[in-house]
């Protein structure tokens, strides 16, 4: 890939049926790679909040042979770089790595996928990690307002199930619970693949057999099978001691395939997503001083994410700053944008697009998600020129469909 161009997309596809983007870079001598599957949150069974989570953050915690300090140690000694993670849809494992050590490399992600040990001592010693993490999160006011938000937004709904687990559910977890999510979800049928770096096709292709086949075939790509429930309009209101209140507010959204998907995007960069250039830092911060921070967007997520607007302000101002947000919804509801307001916005997305692609990480990021939700391969030379055919007038026909001022989930965190 060449500096300031698209990047080129490779299908690779394996004598063993393993299928992978890649997109070669020898600008450093680096290999990226991400593998993802969908088992993040949404997918911990009942009673098991946190399972996803737990499982993936024992990854690196030794597989085979190997304990924790060993294969920590054999990382460090090809200067390598090992991770997993979860989110509410997806689990993701991330190997980087020099390209003249990616043999050793490969072997390390192999035995960390396909013979994870799951010590009991590890175990343990995580699910203790995540406890604290969970009991300092209390005392943060943001996570309790988001908590609390995801709660209200999505009630019992997969979509609702907290990342980290619970307080409650995570000392229930077990290495069989684990083992049972594991040996269910990371499967070849439920994977994607990305790689960029230093690497040709036909070298991944047996890095990836010798790595990956061994994994098990298993069944069909895992999917959210049905949508969150309507919303039910309610404020939550949580009592805290502190000088400023954390608000959000907001409803459900849409899918990232809605054919509305990129004019909510721009409408809500006009809204609240545009840092600066937006109409709530523009109202609520710049003419009225109530914030340092307010913005907007949209989640998109199969069958319908969120619209989602946040804000912290002085206890005394909440009522002002959310109502002031809501009145610049209905304002581009009932009267759309101005003709060189939508303009600059375009010319700003499309213009500062391939910052957007400026390093092998980001790369690798729009990868997966693009393979995850089936978005295509022309997804990235085509995002500029989907931005560019809308018109003004979709600003206020998407905001009269997506946005609802009138009904909505609202969380305030704070004192009085």
């Amino acid at each position: 890939m060449t500096a300031n161009s698209e990047p080129k997309i490779q299908t690779v596809t394996t004598p063993k049926g393993i299928t992978a983007w890649l997109v070669e870079s020898d600008s450093i001598p680096m290999v990226s790679m991400e593998i993802a599957f969908r088992a993040g949150a949404a997918f911990d069974p009942k009673g098991k909040n946190g399972l996803a989570n737990l499982t993936s953050s024992l990854l690196d915690e030794g597989a085979g042979d190997l304990d924790m300090e060993a294969f920590q140690q054999k990382l460090e000694s090809i200067g390598a770089r090992f991770g997993a993670g979860a989110g509410t849809l997806d689990f993701t494992v991330n190997l980087t790595t020099l390209s003249e050590k990616k043999e050793a490399a490969f072997d390390l992600l192999a035995l960390a996928l396909t013979q994870p040990r799951f010590d009991e001592e590890a175990v343990n010693r995580v699910k203790d990690a995540i406890m604290t993490g969970l009991k300092q999160a209390e005392e943060r006011p943001g996570s309790v307002a988001g908590k609390a938000y995801q709660k209200a937004l999505y009630g019992d709904h997969p979509y609702g199930n907290p990342t980290s687990g619970t307080l409650e559910s995570v000392p229930t977890l077990t290495r069989a619970d684990i083992r049972k999510f594991y040996g269910e979800y990371i499967t070849k049928a439920n994977m994607v693949v990305s790689v960029v770096g230093d690497i040709t096709a036909e070298e991944l292709a047996k890095l990836l057999d010798a790595s990956l086949a061994d994994l098990p075939a298993g069944k069909k790509r895992a999917e959210i099978a049905e949508a969150p429930q309507p919303i039910v309009p309610q404020v939550v209101r949580i009592q805290k001691d502190i000088p400023q209140s954390h608000v959000i507010f907001g409803h459900l959204g849409i899918d990232r395939h809605d054919p509305d998907y990129f004019a909510s995007y721009v409408m809500n960069d006009i809204l609240g997503g545009g840092g600066f250039r937006s109409r709530f830092m523009d109202q609520v911060r710049e003419k009225r001083g109530l914030a340092y921070s307010v913005y907007s967007y949209f989640a998109p997520m199969p069958h319908a994410g969120s619209f989602t607007a946040q804000v912290q302000t002085s206890n005394d101002k909440v009522d002002e700053a959310i109502n002031l947000m809501k009145d610049q919804m209905r304002d581009i509801q009932n009267k759309g944008v101005e003709k060189d307001e939508f303009a600059d916005d375009v010319s700003y997305l499309t213009g500062s697009f391939p910052l957007r692609l400026d390093s092998n990480d980001k790369i690798l990021g729009y990868l997966t998600v693009m393979q995850m939700e089936n978005l295509g391969k022309d997804y990235l030379t085509t995002w500029a020129d989907k931005v560019s055919a809308l018109k003004q007038e979709d600003m206020q026909r998407v905001a009269k469909r997506l946005l609802h001022p009138e009904n909505v989930v609202t969380v305030i965190v704070g004192g009085e």
